[in-house]
């Protein structure tokens, strides 16, 4: 490249600040069932709803005090929606720490509600890739929950 050469800011690909990146963070949890055998989808639904989750468009979503979606129960076979006809053995829920305005308090109300569902409907509580939620990993999704508030926080006062 020589300095003779013309070139503008558009052919340097300089940030200029304004494209928006949807940061995301998943947390999935799976509820398996225990023997394998598929959930009873009238006891799942009436289960959600007793636990005050929201239905819209085969998903039931769990809110927050102002109507913030905190996360989503879905099926976790193809393709997802929680109808009663659905046939599954599989739970999923899925919390984007990004979008919520406490990722910690998100997370333990996550948490909560799997062990709920899983205590009536026979299930183990599985990470994303459907093995045994661990001790160990309960501690790192929380420090990962801890980091996405702190960085949440950062950017909330650089922006006032």
């Amino acid at each position: 490249m020589l300095f003779k050469d013309k070139f503008e800011q558009g052919t340097l690909d300089f940030d200029d600040g304004k494209s928006e990146v949807q940061e995301q963070e998943l947390v999935i949890l799976n509820l398996v069932s225990m023997d394998k055998t598929k959930f009873d989808m009238n006891q799942v639904l009436t289960l959600l709803k007793n636990l005050d989750a929201k239905y819209s468009n085969g998903f039931f979503s769990y809110r927050d005090l102002n109507g913030k979606e905190i996360f989503r129960v879905a099926s976790g076979i193809n393709p997802g929606l929680l109808e009663p006809d659905t046939r599954t053995h599989v739970l999923l829920l899925a919390l984007d720490l990004h979008q919520v305005t406490d990722p910690l308090k998100a997370f333990e109300i996550l948490l909560e509600v799997a062990s709920n569902i899983a205590e009536k409907l026979h299930a183990s509580i599985c990470d994303s890739s459907r093995a045994p939620l661990s001790k160990q990993m309960i501690e790192h999704i929380k420090s990962k929950a801890q980091e996405v508030s702190h960085l949440q926080s950062i950017r909330n006062i650089s922006v006032t």
